[in-house]
C-alpha cells in the first residue's frame, strides 16, 4: 500500500513538472506591434486599427473610462484582455472581427505598458 502511495505521489509530480514546462511563463506575453500573419488584409486593418487607440492611452486611464477596475493581483495580461474586449463590445458585426479588434487592443495596452519609450 505505501509503495502504491509513493507512486501515485510520484506520477503527479511528473504530471505536474511536464505541464509547468509546457506552459508558457507567466508575464512573457508583452504585446506586439505587429498584427499576426494568419490575419487577412481586412483583419490587419482591423487590428490595426484598434491597436493604434489602445496604444495611446495608459492602462489606468483605460481602465477608468471603461468603468473596468485593475485591483492589486491582476496581472497586466488580465487587465489588457479585460479593458480590450469592452473597448471593442458591440463595434464590429462578425465574432472574427471582433476577435481580431481584441487583439490588436490588447497588444496595443501591452505595448504600451512594457515598452512606454517606444
Amino acid at each position: 500500500m505505501r509503495a502504491g502511495g509513493i507512486l501515485a505521489v510520484g506520477v503527479v509530480a511528473a504530471v505536474l513538472s511536464v505541464a509547468a514546462a509546457a506552459a508558457p511563463p507567466v508575464g512573457s506575453d508583452k504585446g506586439s506591434n505587429r498584427p499576426p500573419g494568419t490575419l487577412t488584409s481586412d483583419q490587419k486593418a482591423i487590428w490595426m486599427s484598434e491597436w493604434v487607440p489602445c496604444w495611446r492611452v495608459k492602462l489606468s486611464t483605460l481602465s477608468s473610462k471603461l468603468h473596468i477596475p485593475v485591483k492589486s493581483g491582476v496581472t497586466p495580461q488580465q487587465a489588457a484582455a479585460r479593458l480590450a474586449e469592452r473597448a471593442v463590445d458591440l463595434l464590429y458585426n462578425t465574432p472574427e472581427e471582433t476577435q481580431a479588434a481584441a487583439d490588436g487592443c490588447r497588444n496595443g495596452i501591452l505595448w504600451r505598458f512594457y515598452h512606454p519609450d517606444a
